[in-house]
């Protein structure tokens, strides 16, 4: 399966607080048309989390990617949750780097050298809604598949709950968006056979992946769900997800709520073909260890 066009894609993750936005970004890496212009992080210790991106992209082979370092705190001033692996931000810290240029600059400049620009959102909101609030046009140039919410029934998300203000700003401004939420994402897992084969490739990104998988486990001591990395697949080619217009309310802790009355303002995914995923994701990620 492959795009049927050029996809230009910004990245805004949290990366480091969970394993999955680990597995998005070897993903977006991978892709065939799938440009990755930039990555930004988001939420508390985004100097440490811009570093883990660095070195996870110079892992795939792609250290021209540039790595911004975003907001730390939320829109409303509170400071951004400090939740991070420092097992897996260790690692990252000794190998990465990361560009000391404003977030905001160069989430605008992205989406206008490469309009329309695709933002896939894996955190809280806060940088988008920033650049929105800078440039309002931005809504214009570029659309947000971000994951978010969990619609069926309504449940306050991670990503939402840590700043709703910004949701909220987001699905105000015009901007095109994609909500993919954890209703559908939770059945995206990563289970002790495919890690097993991601640890017996000689491929360098899918062995850091594996050595992220091996920390997060140890600190979680669960099976990796990869809520992000099946967000940015549906960025890439949306015919894998079942999208409906819906009217989406973000409460101020975080609860969203897709109604079908009202004008719409998001994209929901309300199902996803998650056996696609998982070969897309065998192919561009583990297809070297059965070489």
């Amino acid at each position: 399966m492959s795009a049927r066009r050029l996809v230009n894609v910004l990245i805004d993750t949290d990366i480091g607080d969970d394993v999955d936005d680990a597995f998005a970004l070897a993903l977006a890496a991978r892709l065939p048309d799938l440009r990755l212009c930039g990555v930004t992080t988001v939420a508390g210790p985004v100097e440490r989390r811009a570093a883990l991106a660095a070195a996870l992209l110079a892992a795939a082979g792609r250290p021209d990617v540039p790595v911004v370092a975003g907001a730390r705190a939320m829109s409303d001033g509170r400071p951004g949750p400090a939740r991070f692996s420092h097992e897996i931000g260790e690692w990252g810290e000794t190998i990465g780097g990361f560009s000391k240029v404003q977030v905001t600059d160069f989430v605008l400049a992205l989406s206008r050298d490469h309009a329309p620009l695709t933002i896939i959102g894996l955190g809280p909101l806060t940088n988008i809604a920033a650049a929105l609030g800078r440039d309002p046009a931005l809504a214009g140039r570029a659309r947000l598949v971000a994951m978010g919410g969990a619609l069926c029934p309504p449940y306050p998300d991670w990503n939402l709950r840590c700043d709703p203000a910004a949701a909220r700003a987001v699905l105000r401004s015009g901007l095109p968006v994609t909500l993919v939420g954890m209703h559908v994402t939770r059945r995206a897992r990563f289970g002790p056979a495919r890690l097993r084969r991601l640890l017996a490739t000689d491929d360098p990104l899918a062995r850091v992946l594996g050595r992220c998988v091996l920390a997060w486990r140890t600190w979680q001591r669960r099976t990796p769900i990869l809520h992000d990395a099946l967000t940015v697949a549906i960025a890439w080619d949306p015919a894998l997800a079942r999208l409906e217009a819906r009217r989406v309310l973000v409460g101020w802790r975080g609860f969203s709520a897709a109604l079908r009355r009202g004008p719409p303002n998001a994209l929901v995914c309300l199902d996803a073909a998650i056996a696609r995923f998982d070969r897309l994701l065998a192919a561009a990620l583990l297809s070297r260890a059965d070489a």
